[in-house]
């Protein structure tokens, strides 16, 4: 049987934001030199933390944008495929249950992050995003810990 490399980052669940920056930080004092945020990435929507950068869509905006350019998941998947960011905190507080798109860019998050070796903490996710994590078992693993496993 031939071992095939993972292809998908795991996904860390924690309860708000400051747990998973924390436990995403490297422990190192200052952060590793990389390029600087996109002109569209700006606060409170993506903010750069340590060695961590956290990404909070807006409610509305998962909705509206039908320009696949402007999805709010594949600009933060080209965070990590251009921009060097390897340690994604997505702060889902505040965001109503979404759809198949913004899905669809957890996963090419998931495999932008898998092809650098890096991590993705999801926070502030209600029960509907728990269960819907469940059902995805078969394609990503939470890592132990989380409440889906």
């Amino acid at each position: 049987m031939i071992d095939t490399p993972r292809t998908l980052a795991d996904i860390e669940l924690y309860a708000n934001e400051a747990a998973a920056i924390a436990a995403l930080q490297l422990p190192v004092d200052a952060p590793p030199a990389r390029l600087p945020l996109p002109e569209w990435a700006k606060a409170p929507e993506v903010v750069d933390v340590g060695c961590v950068t956290r990404v909070r869509p807006d409610d509305v905006e998962l909705r509206l944008v039908e320009d696949v350019a402007l999805r709010p998941g594949l600009r933060y998947r080209d965070l990590v495929r251009h921009y060097g960011r390897d340690r994604l905190v997505l702060d889902l507080t505040d965001i109503r249950p979404f759809g198949h798109p913004f899905h669809d860019d957890v996963f090419a998050i998931l495999r932008e992050l898998g092809k650098v070796g890096g991590r993705l903490a999801i926070c502030g996710a209600g029960e509907w995003y728990v269960e819907r994590m469940g059902m995805y078992r078969r394609f990503i693993r939470v890592v132990p810990g989380s409440p889906v496993v």
